[in-house]
């Protein structure tokens, strides 16, 4: 068997270069992890996946990828630990995310959210768990293709790559929404709707902050959030929460969503600390609320925060009205000692 073979190329002191004889893909895979930087934590991963995914099975999905998909898994299989452990999980499901058709471009939001979709039970909207099982998922084959696309990328210009870390805040922001539209569902059916005072539907928007706000994540970032709902005159429902306790309720799920540890690993480590007053400040604020705290007690930290910030999730038109009313202080038109 083939494993038989790796285990007794394993045992050698010196590795053969032809770990696997014969010329089918598995044995050619087998070479060039021989040949490659790590060669033997290449074939100890190789060994694992196969074990994980069955000999014949294994065999199968490699013969569907081309050149440049075994390249690619050659790369993933020598990157360290975690790209193989997440590859391993679920081995000839995500064997499919090297094939042609994915790699080497950017997906859009529509295409990223079909790809959540597809990782849920039926019903699974309504089910938080599944829901945060689905986002670590989605997070880890995306993941797993984006390291494909920029560690198997050999002898090409690195320009060529500079989508990648957009494609990853692309990836969050749909992780994001996903949880949002969840924690919101699940407030909504047990308070009711949030609604301002003239009547009309009050938003909640997502900020992404710092390196995700520029759309600048690696492979290893957190994501700093920060959230502002739209009024604090209005009511939910039968008045039994205030709009500040809705939508801190809600702002509480989406953390959990992303943030609790699963099988799969979390999705996102989430970082509050930038919102008004840090780590001891409310989990949300209104926007009349946020622009006065800004406005009073705002420091050059909060200005320097919100240079990278973007609306990311839920209300965007909220999120940008939000970045329109700090416009004057993130950029004042005088600069003393004390903006400095």
């Amino acid at each position: 068997s083939i494993l038989a073979h790796l285990d007794a190329a394993l045992a050698q002191p010196r590795l053969p270069t032809s770990p696997v004889p014969g010329t089918e893909p598995v044995a050619t895979l087998a070479s060039s992890l021989a040949s490659s930087a790590l060669p033997r934590e290449g074939l100890l991963e190789l060994r694992h996946l196969l074990e994980a995914a069955g000999e014949e099975p294994f065999q199968g999905a490699l013969a569907k990828l081309s050149s440049r998909g075994r390249g690619a898994l050659v790369a993933l299989l020598t990157a360290g630990p975690e790209l193989p452990r997440i590859l391993r999980r679920e081995p000839l499901r995500r064997l499919e995310l090297l094939g042609d058709s994915l790699l080497r471009r950017r997906h859009g939001p529509a295409e990223l959210l079909a790809a959540v979709e597809r990782l849920l039970p039926s019903g699974g909207w309504r089910d938080g768990d599944a829901v945060a099982a689905a986002i670590a998922r989605f997070r880890n084959d995306q993941l797993l293709r984006l390291a494909a696309c920029e560690f198997g990328a050999a002898g090409e210009r690195q320009s060529e790559l500079g989508w990648i870390g957009g494609q990853l805040a692309d990836v969050a922001d749909v992780c994001v929404e996903v949880a949002l539209a969840t924690a919101t569902s699940a407030a909504e059916a047990r308070f009711g709707v949030p609604r301002k005072e003239d009547g009309g539907r009050c938003g909640l928007a997502v900020i992404a902050m710092g390196k995700y706000g520029a759309q600048e994540l690696n492979f290893c970032s957190d994501i700093d959030l920060l959230f502002v709902y739209g009024s604090d005159e209005g009511r939910v429902g039968d008045a039994s929460v205030s709009l500040h306790q809705f939508f801190s309720h809600i702002c509480r799920d989406v953390v959990r969503l992303l943030d609790q540890p699963l099988a799969e690993g979390r999705a996102y480590h989430v970082d509050l600390r930038l919102r008004p007053e840090g780590q001891r400040g409310a989990i949300c604020n209104s926007l009349a609320g946020a622009e006065h705290y800004y406005e009073a007690w705002g420091s050059s930290t909060d200005r320097l925060a919100w240079l990278k910030a973007r609306p990311c999730a839920g209300d965007r038109a909220l999120g940008q009205q939000m970045i329109e009313l700090l416009r004057p202080f993130v950029f004042p038109s005088a600069f003393g000692p004390e903006v400095i």
